[in-house]
């Protein structure tokens, strides 16, 4: 039986354009593994090694960390979960960045005018918020999609009890009915002065839906 062809270190860091240091990373991690001789601590790597260095080289070109990749590893996500709450990720960054254009051209007025530099207090998003914005952007796309097994993941109990699956299903089919085709999420945002409150937009050819989700802790208990 031919033996397996193996590929040293410095190939795979040559082939991928990668250091040495970030193999050693990801093992450490356990994205990937190596194959070393008792003798010898030296690094070499099998084709399908090869692959696998390969899809973790492309899952973190798209920004997915390394933790998120270590879960979609150990079985505790699906590829295409995976990718929706990468995306979910960009769209809340994007929000972010347009709430600092909007801060920026404010603060710009205000100097204009020789007023205050900003006329407000408190222009923080905390991480929490952050979070939930995700999940908001994130349980908006699997409604679209019809996705209820990962929608009511994140649902509570109580809501799962009061409208199961099915009856989510007929409501959201009669409710749309009228609206068109689909086009795009909106923007997501938090209730002004209220933790708990968080809403999305959703975008038809006839009308623009709003979503209301309301949180306790990271559950969503009214919707």
């Amino acid at each position: 039986m031919p033996m397996e062809e193996l590929f040293d270190i410095t190939e795979i860091c040559e082939k991928f354009h990668i250091s040495s240091r970030t193999l050693r990373f990801y093992e450490e991690k356990g994205l990937i593994e190596s194959n070393r001789t008792s003798s010898s601590k030296h690094r070499s790597y099998s084709k399908e090694q090869i692959d696998k260095i390969r899809d973790i080289l492309a899952l973190r070109a798209i920004g997915l960390s390394v933790k998120t990749i270590q879960e979609f590893l150990h079985g505790d996500m699906s590829l295409k979960e995976m990718l929706h709450l990468r995306k979910a990720e960009i769209y809340a960054s994007i929000h972010t960045k347009q709430q600092e254009i909007y801060l920026l051209e404010e603060a710009l007025v205000n100097i204009d005018r020789g007023e205050v530099f900003f006329q407000k207090t408190n222009y923080s998003v905390s991480q929490s918020d952050e979070k939930k914005l995700q999940l908001v952007r994130c349980c908006s796309e699997y409604i679209i999609q019809g996705n209820l097994e990962g929608l009511y993941r994140h649902f509570s109990q109580q809501i799962k009890d009061y409208m199961p699956p099915v009856a989510f299903q007929n409501r959201w089919r009669d409710e749309t009915f009228a609206m068109g085709a689909f086009i795009k999420l909106g923007d997501a945002w938090k209730e002004p002065k209220v933790d708990t409150i968080f809403y999305q937009n959703l975008h038809f050819e006839k009308m623009i839906i709003r979503l209301k989700y309301v949180f306790r802790g990271e559950i969503i208990y009214g919707f």
